[in-house]
């Protein structure tokens, strides 16, 4: 109990440095986004019922992914690209940056958006649930590739206010105030009318977004480096491991969606969703604390600073262990009456919930070991444990769900979850020469009182 109090005081110390402290903003933004995504999905679940509420879900998933490919891991190298220009004085190189990025955004949707067309073509009797909803789809996937090019470059300026609020806040404020008044009002919602409403309200997140860039961009000094501007191909280069850890990290969290669409059926899949958003409730500590930690990180690490890298790092552990345990627990002990809100037919799913539960509280006990191999130019290692991540989640994912369902998927993404924060964790820790988990601390603080 005194090695638990110990911790807990630690944690609340470590609210006095510079990472907790640009935390604030974020907590407070991703709360509120939190409350109204939850809202949000009540809603839809209400409105669309579990089979509607399946095909929309596979449809945004679908669209997410190409939204990440059209970004080409750039929006995920603003994060570092910008934040490391600032301390160099490099405004111009921040511009170039932007326009490069914007010119392959618009070019590479394109193509994707032509390639969509043509499976739809050569699969017309597979996808023929989804054809009506295609025009919709197609437009989105350049709108969210710039809501995403817009979050990481606030980010990268260090406005996490920027980079938050239209993602977070906005587009699920604005979804809930359309929705709100059609279930008051016990109207009718058809997938391919929500998919319409989808798009008109991302355009407005994008223009949001666009409008905190160009207030952070106004507010630039002039810029004072001399140093070699590198061209946007320079930039691709950094950015194709971040794609990929992009692509793959978003395929782990939507690949249950797209398995179940395909091997259970779309109610399965609809199933699924409160689930899925009642376990990103336990992504919240993360989070939070990594709108600040990446950059921050980055920055010592480029200063050459390890001491104080791995301070924050072990401060990031201990916070966010012991916050997504506080919220876990009461969270998979209400799993039956959260799930009735969103109707009687998704009440069965609530020993899923309590199955990532257990996965989230033990993969965030070993730390950010991905976040760190990236920030110690190890991308390629972090991909590859991402990659068999996936891997493993199809397996498990294809043997389990024909005969469980929805539950199936559950299981087979906690353990790919895990698996991936242990490979991870393993690597970080060989090439960066330090512990950060949890029970690293844990033997630490166990070892100091045996020998006091």
């Amino acid at each position: 109990m005194k090695l638990v109090e110990t911790l807990i005081s630690r944690s609340l110390a470590a609210s006095r440095g510079p990472i907790a402290r640009g935390s604030i903003t974020s907590m407070i933004i991703r709360v509120a986004g939190i409350g109204l995504a939850f809202l949000q999905s009540v809603l839809m679940a209400r409105l669309l019922g579990a089979e509607g509420l399946g095909i929309v879900s596979v449809t945004i998933a679908v669209v997410q992914l190409a939204a990440n490919i059209s970004v080409l891991g750039l929006a995920s190298l603003a994060v570092r690209e910008i934040a490391a220009m600032r301390v160099d004085g490099n405004s111009k190189g921040i511009g170039r940056f932007l326009l490069g990025a914007i010119l392959v955004l618009c070019l590479v949707s394109a193509m994707a958006s032509a390639f969509a067309l043509l499976a739809f073509e050569i699969l017309d009797e597979t996808l023929a649930i989804y054809t009506s909803i295609l025009p919709f789809a197609l437009g989105a996937v350049p709108v969210i590739a710039f809501i995403y090019l817009w979050r990481g470059t606030a980010l990268g300026f260090g406005d996490v206010a920027g980079g938050q609020i239209p993602h977070d806040v906005a587009r699920p404020l604005l979804l809930c105030l359309w929705l709100g008044p059609l279930f008051l009002g016990a109207a009718s919602l058809t997938h391919v009318t929500f998919m319409q409403g989808y798009l008109a309200v991302n355009v407005l997140v994008a223009l949001l977004g666009g409008w905190f860039v160009w207030r952070n961009l106004r507010q630039l000094p002039k810029g004072t480096s001399k140093a070699e501007q590198p061209r946007i191909g320079e930039h691709l280069r950094k950015a194709m491991p971040f794609l990929g850890i992009s692509l793959l990290l978003l395929l782990q969290s939507d690949l249950a969606t797209m398995m179940l669409a395909a091997l259970a059926g779309p109610e399965q899949a609809g199933l699924y969703q409160p689930v899925g958003r009642m376990a990103a409730l336990l992504l919240l500590p993360n989070q939070v604390v990594a709108a600040r930690f990446d950059s921050r990180a980055s920055e010592l690490w480029q200063a050459g600073e390890k001491e104080r890298l791995v301070h924050i790092t072990r401060s990031f552990t201990r916070v966010t262990t012991l916050a997504t345990l506080a919220l876990a627990l009461p969270l998979a002990a209400a799993a039956w009456f959260i799930l009735h809100a969103f109707g009687a037919e998704f009440v069965q799913m609530a020993p899923a919930v309590w199955i990532m539960a257990a996965g989230y509280v033990l993969a965030a006990s070993l730390g950010p070991a991905g976040r760190l191999n990236v920030t110690a130019g190890n991308a390629a290692i972090s991909f590859r444990w991402t990659a068999g991540a996936i891997v493993l989640n199809l397996a498990a994912g294809t043997l389990l769900i024909p005969p469980l369902g929805a539950l199936g998927a559950a299981i087979a993404m906690a353990l790919a979850l895990l698996a991936h924060a242990l490979g991870q964790s393993f690597s970080a820790r060989r090439n960066l020469g330090f512990d950060f988990s949890i029970w690293d601390d844990i033997a630490r603080r166990s070892a100091a009182k045996r020998d006091s």
